[in-house]
């Protein structure tokens, strides 16, 4: 229920940006709704290229805020330690920034970067959506549903690998934008 004259606060995080935009349109066609993305600034770990998320979600007019979140890596290369380094560093920043934002809800798609934000929002006991687009699971969307109070799933098939009192089929979000033809241009 929202409270009179006051906006409620959501919470984005992830690394699959396209549902997440999503989202975030159909969110800021209803007044009301603070919206926030958490992720990452760089593209890659150990280069300064900008992540997709740094760039597009401010231009959405969301305030975007980067984490510095590390993640298990599958074969050990130069990043390895680093990024395990990162793990703690990412969840407190989360844990300092959700204590500031105080959304009343987290809404995640997947990727290492929204472990942290997840862990922080179940320890402060913020409702948490995590969405999964699709069939096969990577790990940071297997830890998520742990502290999830609802997950989303695109794919029928995805229901059966989650307990049924928390999974919903909702399909895949899908930016309006898709639905727009253009003209090829002419040469």
């Amino acid at each position: 229920m929202m409270m009179m004259g006051k906006n409620l606060k959501i919470v984005i995080t992830g690394g699959v940006l396209t549902p997440a935009m999503a989202v975030i349109a159909a969110l800021q066609k209803k007044s009301g709704w603070e919206i926030y993305y958490l992720g990452r600034q760089h593209a890659l770990e150990g280069e300064q290229v900008p992540s997709a998320e740094s760039k597009v979600i401010p231009q959405m007019g969301v305030k975007f805020m980067a984490l510095e979140a590390g993640r298990l890596q599958r074969r050990f290369t130069r990043h390895t330690l680093p990024s395990l380094l990162r793990i703690p560093v990412g969840f407190f920043q989360s844990l300092v920034i959700l204590l500031r934002i105080k959304p009343q809800i987290i809404c995640s798609f997947g990727g290492y970067v929204s472990v942290p934000v997840v862990v922080a929002g179940w320890l402060l006991r913020i409702p948490i959506f995590t969405h999964e687009q699709t069939v096969v699971f990577g790990l940071a969307s297997k830890i998520n549903v742990f502290f999830a109070d609802k997950i989303g799933v695109s794919f029928p098939q995805s229901l059966s690998h989650f307990p049924l009192k928390k999974a919903v089929l909702t399909g895949n979000p899908i930016r309006k934008e898709i639905f727009q033809v253009k003209k090829p241009s002419q040469f």
